[in-house]
C-alpha cells in the first residue's frame, strides 16, 4: 500500500511541475502580447490568502517531522504554490503597449476580436468572450488613436 502511494505521489508532484510548465508558458505570451506594461489589475486574492499559508504550514510539518520524507513531497507542494502564485486571478486584467490581457487571455490590439472604450473600461473581446481592463477617460483619445490604427473593423458597434 505505501509503494501504491508513493508512485501516486510521484503522479501528482509530476503533474504540478507540468502545470507549473504550461503555466510559465502561457505567462511568456501574455508578456510577449503586451509588450511593457501601462496598466495592471491585479485582481483578487482572496482564494490565495487562504490556501498558500496552509501550502506552507504543510511544507513545514513534512520539514519538521523526522519519519516522512520531506524530499518526497517539497517539489510538488512548492509547485502547487508557485503556480497559485503565478495564475491569473479573478479579475485580473493588463494593458500593454501592444496588447491586453483579460484573466487567462490576451491579445496583441491587431487581432482583437472586438473592442470599446466606455467609462473608465476598455472592454475587449479575446477568443470570442468579452473583458474589461480600466482605462481612465484622459487616456482613451491615445488609445482610441493606436486601435484605430491598429484594428478600425474590430471596433464594436455599440458606441458611446
Amino acid at each position: 500500500m505505501i509503494e501504491f502511494l508513493h508512485k501516486l505521489l510521484f503522479v501528482g508532484t509530476a503533474e504540478m511541475i507540468g502545470a507549473l510548465v504550461v503555466l510559465v508558458l502561457i505567462r511568456a505570451k501574455h508578456n510577449l502580447n503586451l509588450g511593457p506594461l501601462r496598466r495592471v489589475n491585479r485582481g483578487s486574492n482572496q482564494f490565495q490568502l487562504l490556501i498558500l499559508p496552509a501550502l506552507l504550514g504543510l511544507c513545514l510539518t513534512l520539514l519538521l517531522h523526522e519519519a516522512s520524507e520531506p524530499v518526497r513531497y517539497l517539489p510538488g507542494l512548492v509547485a502547487a504554490a508557485a503556480c497559485l502564485i503565478l495564475q491569473p486571478r479573478p479579475g485580473s486584467s493588463a494593458l500593454g503597449a501592444a496588447g491586453v490581457r483579460t484573466g487567462w487571455r490576451s491579445s496583441k490590439f491587431e487581432e482583437l476580436d472586438g473592442w470599446r472604450l466606455t467609462g473608465d473600461h476598455l472592454r475587449v473581446q479575446i477568443d470570442g468572450h468579452w473583458g474589461a481592463v480600466e482605462v481612465p477617460a484622459v487616456e482613451h483619445e491615445s488609445l482610441r488613436a493606436q486601435l484605430e490604427g491598429l484594428c478600425p473593423e474590430s471596433e464594436s458597434r455599440f458606441r458611446v
